[in-house]
């Protein structure tokens, strides 16, 4: 529904059934302010991509079981995320420019499924320390993200984390967080056109 002037709260109320409902698509669509609470046990994709006025996602939708891709890039106004995460079924998960998103949600021990989370040029200022649940992400992007200042010391429980693109200029961290990461190829961006490419030995 891109650009559709629509109220989410009628749409999506508790008696409108959408049991079956596996994808929803609202990209793009400029009036949506909040996104309500979502009658959908069984959504498997939610695209908001570029939902500029969007600034605060309902808590239940951090608890849709089924759900597999979530796509909330470009909602540069975004603020407000569920405060806890348990996606049992989530493998990617793009904020990619959601500049005004300063918090990312503590995150449930059993979302073991993601493997693509990109926060590159947002507005994100910590991650949690409950990061280290994340047991199967393999690419984890904060490049240009200006306002984060540190690591937390779990990110060395990512043990299948193959990609991580970060701002080294600003980022405090300490190297031998990773050492114990059994993942190759780690990129690390320095805020320049420069990257250093760390591969561990076998």
């Amino acid at each position: 529904m891109p650009s559709s002037h629509i109220k989410l709260e009628k749409l999506f109320k508790q008696d409108f059934q959408c049991e079956n409902l596996k994808h929803i698509n609202l990209e793009s669509c400029e009036f949506i302010k909040k996104l309500p609470e979502l009658c959908t046990p069984n959504l498997e994709i939610l695209d908001l991509f570029g939902c500029v006025n969007l600034v605060e996602i309902h808590e239940s939708i951090g608890f849709l079981d089924k759900l597999k891709t979530w796509n909330l890039s470009y909602c540069e106004r975004l603020k407000i995320l569920p405060s806890n995460l348990m996606l049992k079924s989530l493998n990617s998960f793009d904020l990619v420019r959601c500049s005004r998103l300063e918090k990312f949600p503590n995150i449930h021990p059993e979302m073991k499924c993601l493997r693509d989370l990109d926060l590159q040029e947002s507005g994100i200022r910590e991650l949690p320390s409950s990061i280290g649940y994340l047991g199967g992400l393999t690419k984890l992007c904060l490049r240009d993200c200006p306002n984060l200042r540190g690591l937390p010391d779990t990110i060395y429980k990512l043990q299948q984390l193959q990609d991580l693109s970060i701002p080294t200029t600003r980022l405090r961290f300490t190297c031998n967080s990773f050492d114990s990461i059994s993942g190759y190829g780690f990129l690390i961006y320095d805020g320049t056109s420069r990257s250093q490419t760390l591969s561990k030995s076998k």
